[in-house]
């Protein structure tokens, strides 16, 4: 497929994107993200998909080294005021039959191999607060819509491709910016050449730009819920009161506000819902739903708190409770609060 189609007036400001690739480890002469990372370098026009216009995007690569170098680098940029309007790390998965676009970032560092500076954790965390996931509703994603078959992963492994993801997630959320959420970024991963051809990734990557970029252009309102967590692993629920547009039950949370960060929109909601002190952690994965034409982009953030103080404010909920996410399917939920504590379930039924 060619995404350079279309032709915009001179005077838009192209899009940033930095697209990196990695370098060959493991005996391998060579390495597919590095390859494609080059070739996609430079200027490109996308078509809009998702009624946004034609626009330009300018890809600035980079190869990073395999090794903890490498995997702190796009952190570091960050950390002194380098920003994109989005970032995509690619990466090698020897053994996957399609590409996969990896839901979340592990904080763990097990390492099968020796990188290419000999380092080899056996048993490690990369930052101990937990895993974290993009700001970006994946599930949306079309998989018809792509020139080639592809899979959604909670799974990016424990070596160089995940600490690198981990590590720019953390970085931007932690950044400076001005809007609720940061540029968003996603890690990709994909088969090695002889199982999906030169072209066939570098389309792919394409596309997966493509469709990211849509998202970061559309109009939507930005929510957050907390998940807070007891040490039993069950997780706090608020009914919504009947007076409500829509009743059920649901993470505690609300909109942003407009210029409001994520961690300041969640700790003063759950202030003014339920009278708590709460301290946004990290961001655990974010779901979309359409609701009287506005679209809502619900982001589920990790907080810690003490619970002093608890106190329903029965004009907005009529019952709290704790509930293990694996025995929580059967509930009526508003929004998509169900399939966020099934992914909760999910991920804490994983192995560590």
């Amino acid at each position: 497929m060619d995404e350079k189609l279309g032709h915009l007036p001179i005077s838009m400001e192209p899009l940033k994107v930095l697209l990196t690739g990695y370098v060959p480890f493991g005996g391998h002469s060579t390495n597919i993200s590095q390859d494609v990372a080059f070739a996609l370098s430079g200027i490109h026009e996308f078509i809009g998909k998702t009624g946004v216009p034609n626009y330009t995007v300018q890809i600035e690569s980079a190869i990073l080294s395999v090794d903890e170098v490498g995997s702190q680098s796009t952190r570091k940029r960050i950390e002194i005021g380098h920003s994109w309007d989005c970032i995509v790390h690619l990466g090698l998965c020897e053994k996957c039959d399609v590409p996969r676009i990896e839901r979340r970032a592990q904080d763990q560092l097990a390492m099968r191999i020796p990188d290419n500076s000999g380092r080899h954790i056996m048993q490690g965390m990369l930052d101990g607060n937990g895993h974290r996931g993009p700001w970006i509703d994946l599930t949306s994603w079309s998989l018809n819509s792509f020139p080639t078959p592809w899979e959604l992963s909670i799974d990016a492994g424990t070596y160089i491709c995940n600490e690198t993801y981990f590590h720019t997630l953390k970085a931007l959320v932690d950044s400076n910016h001005t809007e609720s959420l940061p540029p968003p970024c996603l890690f990709i991963h994909l088969p090695h050449e002889t199982t999906l051809s030169f072209d066939e990734s570098k389309n792919f990557v394409l596309h997966s730009l493509n469709v990211l970029l849509d998202d970061v252009q559309r109009d939507v309102v930005d929510v957050v819920a907390a998940c807070i967590m007891r040490d039993d692993g069950s997780v706090l629920l608020a009914r919504r009161a009947t007076s409500s547009q829509r009743t059920g039950w649901e993470f505690p949370g609300g909109k942003c506000e407009p210029h409001e960060s994520w961690n300041a929109a969640i700790e003063r909601e759950l202030m003014e819902e339920l009278s708590i002190i709460v301290n946004a952690r990290r961001l655990i994965g974010t779901w979309e739903h359409e609701h009287e034409s506005t679209v809502y982009r619900v982001h589920l953030v990790h907080c810690d708190t003490e619970l002093e103080g608890l106190k329903i404010d029965h004009e907005i909920h009529e019952h709290i409770m704790w509930c293990l996410p694996s025995d929580a399917s059967e509930l009526d939920w508003t929004g998509r609060d169900g399939e966020m504590a099934a992914y909760l379930a999910r991920l804490w039924s994983m192995p560590s």
